[in-house]
């Protein structure tokens, strides 16, 4: 099994698009849940907007992953946050 780390940084949202493409759930439920509008979101997403570190951190949180832990652990069979 092929693994390797990606590390929760500027390239974030670019990640976090990723895996929201793939999640259950589309990505205006995701800006509602953070108060957003969903052009807003896409614009952080999309690297239009940089995104701060508490946003970043709430938008993991809702994906799963524990925000405080500098490195998602990705693999060809799931993602993993330690």
């Amino acid at each position: 099994m092929s693994s390797f780390y990606m590390r929760v940084d500027e390239h974030t949202p670019l990640l976090l698009k990723a895996i929201i493409k793939y999640s259950p759930y589309k990505q205006n439920y995701y800006a509602e849940e953070l108060g957003l509008k969903p052009s807003n979101l896409s614009a952080y997403l999309n690297g239009k907007k940089k995104m701060s570190k508490e946003l970043c951190g709430a938008l993991l949180e809702l994906l799963g992953f524990n925000p405080e832990n500098p490195y998602i652990i990705i693999n060809k069979d799931k993602l993993v946050n330690y």
